[in-house]
């Protein structure tokens, strides 16, 4: 358990915010890529540069992302089974028993979208087949969740200096000297239809330094995890090693004392073991690159 060795003194002189959770809910997301361009260059966000949707790439996601069918209901999945220009064809596949012993997939229904007109071309597409159509014009109109997060939520909650309180995400912390950022963020995701990002103020008790104590170095231990991983790869190599690579991990491992270092003040309390053990991380990477036996 982690326990913040810190003053009764010093508790009475703290700031009485420690920082924000952060949440968010983006289940009903859907912006189109000129409105989530419009709202970010609002917030001065010009860097993050949105991409235009690939109707292509989205055919395949909506087809990796729709089935129907439970139970004893028919069921159907899709598939893209061929692209001819600027013609895909999707195939709709129904779930259909072989034999006493035996099922398959069988494709019953071909759809095809004209990536140049922006259309389908099927005339009578069948139930099952216009439930398929609803969902791919939905990935080729918008992006979503699975844009928002990596894309625009992740970035700017690693420049609040937030770290992840549950394994699985959804739930951070952002000490309150990053409180302009998170704010920003929640401006932009309440502005763009479907989604809501929430904020709760964390006051600066002895039950909060310990929780998010705790949170920091379950935090800061796990990318390590990661880090040491990429190490084990770097001893086992017989290549040179890659420019970028070793700048991803000498720049993740600067990051994680920069976030060490300000979780100290925030919750002032001592990391000295948290950071040595990045620094060892770093000693290790720097012989490895050097050549010499980590």
């Amino acid at each position: 358990m982690f326990t913040p060795p810190i003053s009764t003194d010093a508790a009475s002189n703290l700031d009485p915010r420690m920082g924000t959770f952060c949440w968010w809910d983006l289940d009903n997301s859907q912006v189109t890529p000129d409105h989530l361009r419009a709202v970010l260059a609002s917030e001065g966000l010009t860097e993050i540069k949105v991409p235009d949707i690939e109707p292509i790439s989205a055919l395949r996601k909506a087809a990796a992302n729709w089935a129907t069918g439970r139970g004893n209901a028919d069921r159907y999945r899709a598939e893209v089974t061929a692209v001819d220009g600027p013609h895909v064809y999707i195939g709709l596949l129904q779930h259909q028993r072989e034999g006493a012993r035996e099922v398959a997939w069988k494709q019953v229904e071909t759809l095809v979208y004209d990536t140049q007109a922006g259309t389908w071309l099927n005339q009578y597409p069948t139930d099952t087949a216009q439930g398929f159509m609803k969902v791919a014009n939905e990935f080729l109109l918008y992006l979503d969740h699975r844009y928002l997060r990596p894309s625009v939520l992740v970035p700017q909650l690693e420049e609040a200096q937030a770290i992840s309180l549950r394994r699985q995400g959804g739930i951070y912390f952002a000490p309150i000297t990053h409180l302009d950022t998170v704010q920003r963020l929640r401006r932009i995701v309440n502005q763009l239809g479907g989604c809501r990002f929430f904020l709760c103020t964390v006051q600066n008790d002895a039950e909060s330094r310990d929780g998010i104590g705790a949170g920091v170095q379950d935090h800061v231990l796990g990318q390590l995890l990661g880090v040491q991983e990429q190490l084990e790869e770097w001893k086992a190599s017989t290549r040179k090693i890659r420019t970028d690579s070793q700048a991803n991990v000498l720049g993740e491992l600067a990051s994680l004392l920069s976030l060490a270092d300000l979780y100290e003040k925030t919750l002032e309390v001592s990391l000295g073991d948290l950071r040595g053990k990045v620094r060892e991380c770093q000693d290790a990477a720097m012989k490895i690159l050097a050549g010499q036996p980590a």
